[in-house]
């Protein structure tokens, strides 16, 4: 799947600066897509690194083992290897909820389309660099989701705290893209996985 800033490019493509590509693909196909952008794209690959290395993602290296460069006329591609058979692993360790959109072959799904497209963010931690960084962006982010408070009982919803979540479920927006070319790959999605944002719930939860 494309991951990480290369969506906020699809997504907001007057914007957006950054050339690179990020990709992040399940363990067992992980070299697959790489000797596919070596061999078909005609990449230079450049190192391979593990998550004790230095990689583009800062400290927020869980989920993923391996990260492999290649170089492109113009940007560098990265293509992760996901701790698990599941590409989606390594997007839940993201610091901020608006850099969670994935676009695969199949399908493009967004967790958090109200906060996304209202330039807002739920970040795991009050790290002023990142904060600073996308403030002068125009995004808005915050430690806390928004809240819901009131007499009333508590409803789940997108931002809840205990919310579980998976990719593609009825809160995403999900767009299904046409089928890719007759092909010897199966790009379908095989394996997804949950999360729960977490944090303070509203406190209608008693």
């Amino acid at each position: 799947v494309i991951a990480h800033h290369s969506v906020l490019t699809i997504l907001f493509p007057f914007e957006s600066r950054n050339p690179n590509l990020i990709f992040h693909a399940p363990a067992d196909h992980y070299e697959t897509l790489s000797l596919f952008f070596i061999d078909v794209l005609h990449t230079t690959p450049c190192t391979t690194k593990t998550v004790s290395d230095v990689h583009p993602f800062g400290t927020f290296h869980h989920g993923f083992t391996d990260t492999q460069f290649l170089s492109l006329p113009g940007c560098t591609v990265y293509i992760t290897k996901s701790a698990s058979l599941s590409a989606f692993d390594p997007v839940l360790w993201y610091p901020s909820t608006h850099l969670m959109n994935v676009v695969s072959p199949t399908i493009i799904s967004i967790p958090y389309p109200w906060l996304l497209f209202h330039r807002r963010g739920v970040i795991d931690s009050a790290d002023s660099h990142i904060v600073n960084h996308w403030k002068m962006r125009a995004w808005a982010l915050s430690t806390q989701p928004r809240q819901n408070p009131g007499p009333h009982a508590c409803v789940a919803h997108e931002h809840c705290a205990r919310t579980r979540r998976y990719m593609g479920d009825a809160y995403c927006l999900t767009l299904r893209l046409p089928s890719p070319a007759q092909t010897s790959v199966n790009f379908e999605i095989q394996w997804t996985t949950t999360w729960v944002l977490g944090g303070l719930p509203c406190g209608n939860d008693a």
